[in-house]
């Protein structure tokens, strides 16, 4: 088995002993790497569904802001009347 780290054989330059500890770790690595990158994954995909609900709930805000501003100006421009959701003005 190669060295992961020199990619020499491990008996020319490391003791056995050594190099296997070290492709021990090697291996732990990549699984932590593997690990880490999955939890990325996941969190960055909950994350977008968060930031579409957020925008979604936004875009409704943003519509009923303009609903109420409408019947704002549409109190403001009447002449006192009172207006009903069906467009009729009594008073």
């Amino acid at each position: 088995m190669r060295c992961w780290f020199c990619r020499h054989d491990p008996e020319q330059i490391h003791d056995p002993a050594i190099a296997r500890k070290l492709e021990a770790i090697f291996v732990a690595l990549e699984t932590l790497r593997t690990d880490l990158m999955t939890a990325i994954s996941d969190f960055a995909a909950k994350q977008a569904a968060y930031n579409d609900d957020i925008a979604a709930d936004l875009t409704s805000i943003q519509t009923q802001l303009a609903a109420l501003n409408a019947t704002i100006t549409q109190l403001q421009n009447s002449q006192g009347d009172y207006i009903h959701d069906k467009g009729s003005a009594n008073m």
